[in-house]
């Protein structure tokens, strides 16, 4: 009998899989340079890493603020790295 639970109980823990969500393998320095290169990319300035600052509350985007000297650079990144918006704005309006 203790062998045929211990089988049962073999069998259930190796066909049982943890899935880690994708959100999980970026960190927040990953969402930050990807938000870097994509205003690289999309505007052609260089952004150091100080001049950032992120945000994410609960399960959702991460917003990524990007300070140039002339404008302040808003950048939508989903859970799974993909850029959702790149906006430009000014300090004063």
């Amino acid at each position: 009998m203790k062998k045929l639970i211990f089988l049962i109980m073999l069998l259930f823990i190796s066909c049982t899989t943890v899935t880690v969500p994708k959100t999980s393998m970026y960190t927040r320095d990953q969402i930050v340079e990807i938000g870097i290169k994509e205003v690289k990319r999309t505007y052609g300035l260089d952004i150091d890493r100080k001049d950032t600052a992120i945000f994410k509350s609960g399960y959702g985007e991460w917003k990524v603020v990007l300070y140039s000297a002339t404008n302040p650079i808003f950048v939508l990144i989903n859970e799974d790295g993909t850029i959702k918006s790149v906006e430009m704005k000014d300090y004063i309006q």
